[in-house]
């Protein structure tokens, strides 16, 4: 999302960017599940010596089936919640982290104070085009912000709103 204008009082654009973490983030939660249940499912049915095991676990499966889908159900609400209140917010002379839903934190980073940037990515992370932003602070701690889509592009536009705001500054 974006939107873009002037300021009324004329200190600088009011452009905004917004950025939210990719998807693929946060299915690792789902997998985890999936895998537990395809587990649980194998040693269930295919590993037991016992020659009733297909009996004993026609009884528990649907129990097993209903607490595992319960579980993946919760895990993939969390995951969108962590995904829909989770916003990297791009101004002209600021960076905005907002994440939480219940307990929000709002990091405020103004772009004068930026020392260096790097980013950090995985190989999964560089395949799909996401990767962490670490933005180094003066005198200040890290902000890590986890799972930026086009992490690169939005690490140039960051320099470039930069640049411009320091040059401004040396007129």
């Amino acid at each position: 999302m974006s939107s873009f204008g002037l300021r009324g009082d004329d200190q600088g654009p009011t452009e905004r960017l917004e950025f939210r973490p990719h998807w693929f983030a946060f299915s690792k939660g789902a997998a985890t599940w999936i895998l537990i249940f395809a587990t649980f499912g194998f040693l269930g049915v295919f590993v037991s010596d016992n020659p009733g095991a297909f009996e004993i676990w026609m009884t528990v499966a649907p129990w097993a089936c209903l607490i595992l889908g319960g579980g993946l159900v919760l895990v993939l609400l969390s995951a969108w919640m962590r995904w829909r209140f989770s916003v990297l917010t791009l101004y002209w002379d600021r960076i905005e982290y907002r994440i939480g839903f219940i307990r929000v934190r709002l990091m405020t980073v103004p772009l004068r104070e930026i020392a260096n940037m790097e980013i950090a990515q995985g190989a999964m992370q560089r395949i799909l085009g996401f990767g962490d932003l670490v933005i180094d602070m003066r005198g200040a701690s890290l902000l890590r912000v986890m799972d930026v889509v086009s992490v690169k592009q939005v690490m140039a536009q960051i320099r470039s709103n930069r640049d411009t705001l320091l040059a401004g500054d040396r007129l």
